[in-house]
């Protein structure tokens, strides 16, 4: 599940930095994980050159990569550009100077590799991207934010629930929830609280619920899910915390504080 998109309102006409697309910004290792990234400018020249002899847009899509003709956004004179059908432009990782990357370009009549020429390849740009995998790269689980609602709030206990969202391809050996009323990043040093449910076919992936026994009234509590496997641990990327407060009765008398009759109330936990 990916987050919701953000709309910009403003186009950026220009990026100015001396540098290839960073593995940490690689829209292949966010969305794919670990093993995936984008192709270099060299692997794209290479299959588009023999045996494969890319010369137009039917010989990208009949090859086994199935390129289409997704289009582009780019900045033309303050209005974007799209040529969705005609033209197919994907993103290499390499760039071509502080402004420019290197893109393959195909439509009906040419397949090239471009960087600098008259139609530009301005990394603020928005080009398709295809992604590819050297290998199988284990990495530590990818594991939600927790969600501790106030309907799961009791005197001394909490219910919180979090999700595993990939194993990081290796077989995952421990999930739960760390807290503490201290440490405002809770870790496996902390309280923990291991999860002992499985899905139907025994695996630890997907969500879970877990309730924190033995609360009180005041502190704050911080909590983050957690999953272990080969690599190591893996966290909620954001702490989630709460405080309890247990009911309390609270006598209103008429007039005083601008109660208008005499009421006795107890605000619930």
């Amino acid at each position: 599940r990916l987050p919701a998109p953000t709309l910009y309102t403003q186009w950026a006409p220009m990026f100015n930095e001396d540098l290839n697309w960073q593995p940490a910004n690689d829209p292949c290792v966010q969305l794919l994980g670990g093993g995936w990234r984008l192709p270099t400018s060299t692997e794209w020249t290479v299959a588009d050159a023999a045996p494969q002899l890319w010369t137009k847009d039917q010989d990208a899509y009949n090859s086994v990569l199935k390129l289409h003709n997704a289009g582009v956004l780019e900045n033309n004179g303050g209005t974007i550009g799209t040529t969705r059908g005609t033209m197919g432009r994907y993103w290499s990782s390499s760039q071509y100077d502080r402004t420019m990357g290197v893109s393959l370009q195909f439509n009906a009549t040419t397949s090239e590799i471009l960087a600098s020429n008259s139609a530009g390849a301005y990394k603020s740009f928005g080009y398709s991207v295809r992604c590819i995998r050297d290998a199988v790269t284990a990495t530590v689980p990818l594991v939600s934010n927790v969600l501790a609602p106030v309907s799961g709030m009791k005197a001394s206990s909490a219910e919180g629930s979090a999700t595993i969202v990939t194993d990081g391809k290796a077989e995952l050996s421990g999930r739960g929830l760390v807290w503490s009323t201290t440490n405002k990043i809770p870790t496996l040093a902390d309280q923990v609280l291991p999860a002992t449910s499985v899905l139907p076919d025994g695996s630890l992936l997907g969500d879970f619920m877990q309730t924190l026994t033995g609360l009180s009234d005041g502190p704050t509590y911080y909590v983050r899910a957690y999953a272990t496997n080969a690599i190591g641990t893996g966290y909620s990327p954001t702490v989630t915390s709460f405080k309890i407060c247990n009911p309390v009765t609270v006598v209103h008398s008429a007039g005083l504080n601008g109660a208008p009759v005499d009421k006795t109330i107890t605000y619930g936990t």
